[in-house]
């Protein structure tokens, strides 16, 4: 018979050998921390971002938290739904020299709050945000730029937007959602005529597109066929709408056939 004291013990130990295991997650193996931050960024990590949110929760000092670190867990919260803590790490963060000195990580910061606000409907506080980022980090101020004139549309500022629109244009296959902002707002400027030329742009950007990424863009691609029938119907084209329903005709079935394995 065993003792009641031996079978503590060897419960106790079977305790600390597991929480040594090394645990496996793809292709890397970690051990079981008992420090909340290193938790939650492990978690954060692997996309769990409710868990994470809840062991940074624990956390009581940041100061020796690494900027990429402090953006980590701005993420974890903003992805989990917590937006009051997602704004509070990222004002904490912008406000530290430290931060300052990592201009992407201040970027990614200034346009992940951009992004929070946009969410709560803080549209102007949204603008700021992305206006800072564009200024903190130049070479990628066209991404922020893109994101201004989509809030100010949703401002209904469409004259305002325009130029933050086009600002956002640089070369790659991100360019046809930009273009089909842009061709969407002269749409909401009654200027039809003016919305053609980046509405074609943007149907011929998603289409080089497709090519590499198959479906990846038929969502927006047919959002914007749709908009260029709207628009050579609205300056009385009805050849020319004709032509281009044809064409989102044949996309259509050609992309219902795709979805069917069926060439």
């Amino acid at each position: 018979m065993i003792s009641p004291t031996t079978t503590k013990v060897i419960l106790l130990s079977l305790l600390i050998a597991l929480a040594l295991t090394p645990v496996s997650a793809g292709n890397s193996r970690r051990l079981i921390s008992s420090d909340p931050l290193a938790r939650g960024l492990d978690l954060a990590a692997r996309k769990y971002p409710d868990e994470a949110a809840v062991e940074f929760d624990k956390c009581t000092d940041l100061t020796r938290v690494t900027p990429h670190q402090l953006s980590l867990i701005a993420k974890a919260y903003y992805d989990a739904g917590n937006t009051s803590s997602a704004l509070i790490i990222i004002a904490y963060a912008v406000s530290q020299e430290r931060v300052k000195r990592e201009i992407g990580e201040m970027a990614y910061l200034l346009d992940l709050r951009g992004t929070v606000l946009a969410l709560l409907n803080r549209r102007d506080e949204a603008i700021s945000s992305y206006k800072l980022a564009a200024a903190t980090q130049p070479d990628l101020a066209y991404v922020y730029w893109h994101k201004v004139g989509r809030e100010l549309v949703k401002c209904k500022k469409y004259k305002e937007a325009l130029p933050f629109l086009k600002k956002g244009i640089k070369a790659g296959r991100m360019n046809g959602f930009v273009y089909t902002d842009i061709g969407h707002c002269y749409m909401l400027l009654d200027s039809p005529a003016e919305a053609i030329e980046p509405l074609t742009e943007s149907i011929n950007t998603f289409v080089e597109a497709r090519k590499r990424d198959h479906d990846a863009y038929m969502p927006s691609l047919i959002q914007s066929y749709k908009y260029l029938i709207q628009a050579y119907e609205a300056i009385g084209d009805k050849k020319q709408a004709s032509v281009w329903q044809k064409r989102l005709d044949a996309l259509v079935g050609d992309f219902n056939l795709d979805l069917f394995g069926e060439h």
